[in-house]
């Protein structure tokens, strides 16, 4: 006889399911390994971005980061600057400064494209992530890995600089992790070698890595399906490798001597050699810990303590002993800086290629605008025609320019030069008189009752060290009433050259400015100056009003 069914009450139904739900447990658990990773980038990206201006500009770098800015300063194509074989590279960096907006963020094309390095290195990070947890790897040893790539000390000096290696890892480990693939094989190693690829046009040296891919892809493949996988695979792999490797060859450049191979050697070993030692320190310890837990955590906290040692203390080395650009500028920055406060973008300068970029970028036109490698020194043949040149110091100039700023110290100082087409001799005997003339100005001035002067701004005038424009300009004015002056600032980089800054703080026992900001009657005295006694540029700083005059080789004293 049929009976009606027992109802089963909300507890006994809960009692006879599985432990554990399956969905559930798959989400929780990629949670959780998302959790790790996410803290391993946020502590390594901070770190990356933290050094990220720490190492002086180079010119190896502006070879990549100059062309990948260009195309976004003059709208047009990236032939605008040197390629030098790189375009690949130059693309993606370009790519990543235009759609970031790290062209707006930085004022330098170099630490725009060092942030682009930021990047790919976080990209490279993750991917490092994925092929150790495919190799089975728990995640505590992934993030190890991942985080040992990351702030490990060389890792640290070649993450953030700009380097087409350090573009092309993450197409290289992309190209590791699709070897792996045991499903979809022959989707996945088509994608392998399509990845290796562009790793190997994006930098030719990632052409070593060819035969790990390979044997990947190899220990991958099913037994019983093994052909059709490593014949696309293949295929892909050969046809990446030829596209990158032939131009070199054809075009004779392939030198193995001096190249940069070893470079790419060392960003290619970290990522794998992070993987495999944490792979091999993840069994070690699966192993101690069936021994016992009491082991197992002794071992896990020493391990911790020793991570932390390692990683933290190049690290804090690096932070501590290389101060932000920001804070004390290297020679390179301060005299690009100099350049844009004080020279016309009319004028044509003749700089390296570091600076290069950055002077397109705030209002120079491409031709107006000459670089040359500063490694080799070789200015380019037309420098005459110039009006600025940027050099170290060289004896062989001293003919046609002259020395308007200087930066840094030693032999390595970087001088900022004016460049005289019809000869240095007739402008410095021009010169010459004009100094005197500014000390039998200055000193006559320097004596005027209504002019209220500190002590170093008075020995200033009497010593003619004041520009002649500011004496003729302060004549103008004490003629008209009592005027304060704070005294003549030094231009930076200009030290023991003549001042053509003037810091005025009253006329007539009225302010010219209060809390870093000009009145009216400092705007009615800037609209009264014109011509040649029409300052450059004015100031409010505190409680003066500061005017700046251009560098003037011509005197107008009389």
């Amino acid at each position: 006889m049929l009976t009606k069914p027992k109802a089963i009450s909300a507890e006994e139904h809960r009692a006879d399911m599985p432990s554990g739900d399956p969905v559930n447990a798959w989400l929780l658990g990629h949670l959780r390994a998302g959790l790790w990773l996410v803290a391993v980038l946020a502590v390594a990206g901070v770190t990356l971005v933290a050094v990220l201006t720490r190492p002086a500009r180079s010119a190896e770098e502006a070879a990549l980061a100059t062309p990948a800015w260009m195309p976004f300063l003059t709208g047009g194509s990236a032939a605008a600057g040197p390629w030098d074989g790189s375009a690949l590279a130059t693309l993606q960096i370009g790519a990543y400064t235009h759609l970031s907006g790290a062209v707006v963020r930085w004022d330098s094309a170099i630490f725009a494209a060092r942030e682009a390095m930021v990047f790919f290195a976080l990209l490279s990070a993750i991917l490092v992530w994925l092929i150790a947890r495919r190799l089975r790897l728990s995640i505590p040893a992934a993030a190890a890995a991942t985080l040992a790539f990351l702030v490990v000390p060389i890792g640290l000096q070649t993450h953030g600089l700009v380097s087409a290696d350090t573009v092309a890892l993450p197409w290289a480990l992309l190209a590791l992790l699709l070897a792996l693939s045991s499903r979809r094989q022959i989707a996945g190693f088509v994608l392998a070698g399509l990845a290796f690829a562009i790793a190997t046009l994006t930098s030719v040296a990632f052409a070593v890595m060819l035969p790990l891919v390979v044997w990947l892809m190899v220990r991958s493949t099913h037994a019983g399906r093994r052909a059709w996988p490593l014949v696309t695979g293949g295929l892909m792999l050969a046809a990446g490798v030829a596209a990158s490797v032939l131009p070199v060859v054809l075009g004779g450049d392939l030198d193995v001597v001096g190249a940069a191979i070893p470079a790419a050697l060392v960003t290619i070993t970290i990522p794998i050699a992070a993987i495999v030692v944490a792979g091999v320190v993840d069994i070690s310890i699966g192993r101690m810990r069936r021994k016992g837990p009491t082991r197992y955590a002794a071992i896990g906290i020493v391990s911790l303590a020793s991570a932390g040692v390692l990683i933290g203390m190049p690290v804090w080395s690096l932070l501590a002993t290389a101060p932000a650009s920001s804070e004390r500028p290297d020679a390179t920055i301060a005299a690009q800086e100099w350049i844009i406060d004080n020279v016309d973008p009319s004028q044509r300068v003749v700089v390296d290629d570091v600076m290069r970029a950055d002077l397109l970028s705030a209002g120079w036109r491409d031709p107006d605008v000459e670089g040359y490698t500063a490694a080799s020194g070789a200015l380019p043949g037309d420098w005459r025609d110039a009006d600025i040149v940027v050099t170290r110091q060289r004896s062989d100039l001293a003919d046609a320019s002259r020395v308007v700023a200087r930066f840094g110290e030693g032999p390595n100082a970087l001088e900022i030069r004016q460049v005289s087409s019809d000869g240095l001799a007739a402008r410095t005997s021009a010169a010459v008189a004009a100094a005197v003339d500014r000390r039998r100005a200055g000193s006559e001035l320097a004596e005027n009752p209504r002019l209220l002067l500190t002590d170093d701004a008075r020995a200033a005038l009497a010593e003619g060290r004041v520009d002649e424009r500011i004496i003729l300009v302060l004549g103008a004015l004490a003629a008209e009433g009592d005027v304060a002056i704070d005294g003549f600032p030094v231009v930076e980089g200009e030290e023991g050259r003549t001042l053509r800054q003037v810091s005025l703080s009253g006329l007539n026992a009225e302010p010219l400015a209060r809390e870093d900001r000009a009145n009216a009657l400092a705007t009615r005295l800037i609209d009264a100056l014109q011509g040649a006694f029409a300052p450059d540029d004015s100031s409010a700083v505190d409680d003066a009003l500061v005017l700046r005059y251009s560098i003037e080789l011509d005197p107008l004293v009389p």
